[in-house]
């Protein structure tokens, strides 16, 4: 779904088809791709009144339903559909295929580049779950050529928006809404278009809810998606709750995700992992079984992280869970660095969820401090458990703002993570030490400059206690987990910082 947009975008929007005329087949393009893939189709201009293949086709909005009387363009119109759909859902199907014989150190390697294509652009110009009319063809057309800039699952959400008229018209009223905000720079009022749009989605939805024999099916499921996503676009999580925890209940019903389409596998995810990182909440959902990656190996952890997780696993259970968080993030960080150099490697949106969603789906099920933990044994550790999962879920809030997807909950995980630090932090004795510093530095980066003051000097007070250097800190923070996109770039500044608080 397409998020707001600035208005000096606004150049980078087609221009209107000709007086009287939609031109509905895709717009002809001969570059490649930032990827080096094809672009979607290469379309030849063709003003004959036969329809050749690959031909621009033209219907005269005075008469839409001229289209109708002429087979050949609606054959080669369903054609260059299903040929976009077929070569998505075959690059799905091929990703779901799990490699159980590969080692440790190869699950850490990121996926082959042949299957980290970036969303295209896909015109689905041929037959609707709706009779539509030509402004919704205007719309469709619009939605799907905004090449300006990336937006993400902009392929799985048309091919989802096509299963059912609900979902198609949220989509309708989203792309509606976005042509709005394009021109008017209004992110507010809702206009009677986009209005009854929404309004005959929610006529579907209540139909197929109340029909037995439709309640469960994939067209009721893609329908309450489109709901979730346009809650959450307008941060209306009152709506959230009701329409996902709906969502909840019809899986429920209906035995599980089985049989699902794939994409709606990547988007329910992805909305439960957006809307939990929100709260802060477990999530709603178990991760889908075509979803999970593969855990790495202890040895393939950098010397001093594999000395911290062994040092952690050698605890009670309900601390050791820990390691697994550190390792999960580990693994992330690998692939991130391996890969962050390419501007191609952030457009990826279905292999970045995929990257990111499982560990923040186990960081959001790990238990949080219990009511009264300064009185129960173990104090340390439990300590310890919630450091780290509060620092790795401000890693992937920053990561999944990297990666350009749904993203207000930072400010929030870095102010609780700034009051437990104040609060907590002396729990935490010797024996931690690194972690502790591993923490405040990778906090810190991830925080505003004139933010870090809090940082500076719990950092200041480690650096008295084992004689250490500003930089030495660093190295600490470096050699456990370290996100060069993320961190790099201002350890310097940090450094330059100490030093002044320090006294340096």
């Amino acid at each position: 779904m397409a998020p707001g947009a600035q208005r000096g975008e606004l150049d980078e929007v087609h221009q209107p088809a000709p007086e009287d005329e939609q031109v509905l087949a895709h717009r002809p393009s001969r570059q490649h791709s930032s990827d080096g893939s094809p672009p979607l189709a290469e379309l030849s201009t063709s003003t004959s009144g036969s329809s050749s293949r690959g031909a621009l086709h033209f219907v005269n909005m005075s008469h839409p339903e001229d289209i109708r009387r002429q087979s050949n363009v609606q054959r080669e119109i369903r054609r260059h559909v299903m040929k976009g759909v077929s070569d998505h859902r075959g690059h799905l199907r091929g990703r779901r295929r799990g490699t159980t014989k590969e080692g440790a150190q190869n699950r850490r390697q990121p996926p082959h580049p042949e299957r980290l294509s970036p969303s295209r652009s896909l015109a689905p110009l041929g037959s609707f779950p709706v009779q539509t009319n030509t402004r919704m063809l205007e719309l469709v057309r619009f939605a799907n050529e905004v090449t300006g800039f990336y937006v993400p699952f902009r392929v799985a959400w048309w091919e989802t928006a096509m299963m059912d008229p609900g979902a198609f018209y949220v989509t309708l009223g989203n792309s509606a809404d976005f042509w709005r905000r394009l021109n008017t720079n209004d992110i507010m009022a809702k206009t009677p278009e986009i209005m009854r749009h929404y309004s005959r989605s929610l006529i579907e939805l209540r139909k197929r809810l109340d029909d037995d024999s439709e309640r469960t099916n994939p067209g009721t499921i893609a329908n309450i998606l489109a709901h979730v996503c346009l809650n959450m676009r307008h941060c209306d999580w009152d709506s959230w709750r009701v329409h996902i925890d709906g969502l909840r209940l019809v899986l429920r019903d209906r035995g599980g995700f089985d049989s699902l389409p794939y994409q709606m596998l990547v988007l329910t995810l992805y909305y439960d992992m957006c809307g939990a990182m929100v709260f802060d909440a477990p999530p709603r959902f178990e991760i889908a079984p075509g979803l999970v990656t593969p855990k790495s190996s202890i040895r393939a952890a950098p010397p001093r992280l594999q000395a911290i997780l062994v040092q952690l696993q050698q605890m009670p259970p309900d601390i050791s869970i820990a390691a697994d968080a550190l390792q999960k993030i580990s693994d992330v960080a690998d692939i991130v660095n391996l890969n962050s150099h390419s501007a191609a490697f952030w457009t990826k949106d279905i292999d970045s969820i995929l990257l990111i969603g499982p560990p923040m789906h186990y960081l959001l099920s790990m238990p949080r401090l219990p009511d009264g933990f300064e009185t129960q044994p173990g104090t340390g550790g439990l300590v310890v458990r919630e450091l780290i999962r509060q620092v790795c879920l401000l890693i992937m809030s920053a990561l999944k703002q990297k990666f350009t997807f749904f993203t207000i909950e930072r400010g929030t995980i870095q102010a609780k993570l700034a009051q437990f630090i104040t609060s907590n932090l002396y729990y935490i004795g010797p024996e931690y030490r690194e972690i502790r510093i591993w923490a405040l530095v990778t906090a810190a980066l991830l925080e505003e400059r004139t933010m870090r003051e809090l940082y500076l000097t719990k950092l200041e007070d480690e650096a008295l206690e084992s004689h250490s250097s500003p930089q030495s800190l660093i190295d600490i923070a470096r050699e456990i987990i370290w996100l060069d996109s993320l961190e790099s770039s201002g350890s310097d500044e940090l450094v330059h910082d100490m030093d002044l608080t320090f006294g340096y």
